[in-house]
């Protein structure tokens, strides 16, 4: 007598669903986690450099074909 013919078909469903499901989802789970750990912090998105405020603001006014002048005396960080 084989194993199929001793358990009935309907318990080993659930014991596969049980056992085998449980561990499919933990072993994806440590694989998306591994491969978002592998990722840099901030990506540049298509190939685009990082930008500070100052650069996308300037960016936007030579686009809209405006002046950007900022205000004299004005710092960040000290500088």
């Amino acid at each position: 007598m084989s194993l199929a013919f001793a358990i009935p078909s309907h318990l080993m469903v659930d014991l596969r669903e049980k056992i085998f499901f449980v561990k499919w989802l933990q072993f994806e789970a440590q694989q998306r986690a591994a491969a978002h750990a592998q990722q840099p912090a901030i990506a540049p998105i298509d190939g685009v450099p990082e930008m500070s405020l100052k650069e996308v603001v300037e960016a936007y006014a030579q686009q809209y074909e405006m002046v950007f002048k900022p205000k004299p005396g004005r710092m960040h960080n000290g500088q």
